[in-house]
């Protein structure tokens, strides 16, 4: 038994880490509007705060330009399976994402980060941030420093 226990440790390990998917990871938007499991509320224009695109910086810095003001609009999203209520804001206008609909999907608990994230009308969910920044530790300091994972050349893209 004492042999077992460090192979099942990293698994055991894993797998209290392990964080489950958003409702509605790999749906679409079109999906998502006309299922059983999920009741959308109707659309209003939305706009973006200014706490809202810190949150999500990543995400709507490359929706800054002209074109994309009052292109947003939001709704509620309800899972009719467990109750959870959530809030999407879409792009709509062709002129601010290029004919495509993107946006985010946040909790509606009042926290502003994306918990996944709408591109061409699929939906992802966003990882978490255990997986998506990297800690290491400075050589000359005790401290844990966080830093982004590195950037991908665009020549690779």
């Amino acid at each position: 038994m004492r042999f077992l226990f460090p192979l099942l440790l990293p698994l055991m390990v894993s797998t209290a880490f392990a964080q489950t998917p958003c409702a509605f990871d790999g749906w679409d938007l079109y999906a998502l509007k006309n299922s059983t499991e999920f009741s959308v509320g109707p659309e209003k224009t939305a706009r973006i705060t200014h706490d809202l695109y810190w949150a999500n910086e990543d995400f709507f810095r490359d929706f800054r330009h002209a074109g994309c003001r009052g292109a947003w609009r939001t709704a509620t999203v309800t899972d009719n399976r467990d109750g959870e209520i959530y809030r999407y804001y879409r792009s709509v206008e062709d002129n601010c994402d290029g004919g495509n609909t993107n946006g985010v999907f946040l909790k509606e608990d009042g926290s502003l980060r994306a918990i996944a994230i709408m591109n061409d009308s699929d939906i992802r969910c966003r990882p978490s941030t255990r997986t998506a920044y990297s800690c290491t530790q400075s050589v000359n300091s005790p401290r844990v420093f966080w830093q982004p994972p590195p950037k991908i050349p665009e020549s690779y893209l």
